[in-house]
């Protein structure tokens, strides 16, 4: 009997964690061996119209999330990102941050998230380690960056880079464009 046919489950030895899962969680899944971004483009094929985020009441859907991060990885590469080149993101938890994880992944690029909170001795402990190629920021996070990275800091623009669905390359008439401003991080 293998240990996800358990039920419930017992703790085993250096696993005490099985004790606690509820009757008829696995203790392990099978899951597909593909890309984290190609499980996001095959949603966005099955479910188009589906919400994927929801950020401040702002709903983004699979499809324009997979927009999003095939145009974030083309402006990766436009900045010169090759397939295994570090990007660093230091982004809140946001539609930002998902479409510059997806776009960084989608680019071959290495995705190295950073607490945006990160002070800049902290940082520059990190840039160290991980010598990213590029950094995106929200713009308000950018004056703590400069010359940690010796030129290599690309500033990203919060408005384009949290909302992809405003700037849509076709657009019904009848659709009308949200203009209100994201919110201030503080």
């Amino acid at each position: 009997m293998t240990t996800s046919e358990r039920a419930p489950h017992t703790a085993e030895k250096g696993r005490p964690w099985l004790a606690h899962y509820e009757a008829g969680v696995p203790a392990e899944i099978d899951f597909p061996k593909v890309a984290v971004d190609e499980l996001l483009r095959e949603a966005a094929k099955q479910w188009p119209d589906r919400t994927a985020l929801v950020f401040f009441g702002k709903r983004t859907s699979f499809l324009q999330l997979d927009q999003a991060a095939d145009r974030f990885a083309h402006a990766l590469r436009g900045l010169g990102v090759q397939p295994g080149d570090r990007v660093s993101l230091h982004l809140p938890t946001s539609p930002a941050f998902v479409i510059g994880f997806m776009g960084a992944l989608r680019a071959g690029a290495i995705a190295v998230p950073m607490n945006p909170l990160y002070m800049p001795r902290e940082l520059s402990e990190l840039f160290a380690q991980v010598a990213p190629k590029v950094s995106v920021a929200l713009d308000v996070l950018v004056p703590g960056l400069r010359g940690l990275d010796g030129g290599a800091l690309h500033r990203a623009r919060q408005s384009v880079a949290a909302c992809p669905h405003r700037r849509p390359t076709r657009r019904p008439a009848h659709h009308h464009q949200h203009r209100g401003k994201l919110p201030r991080l503080s």
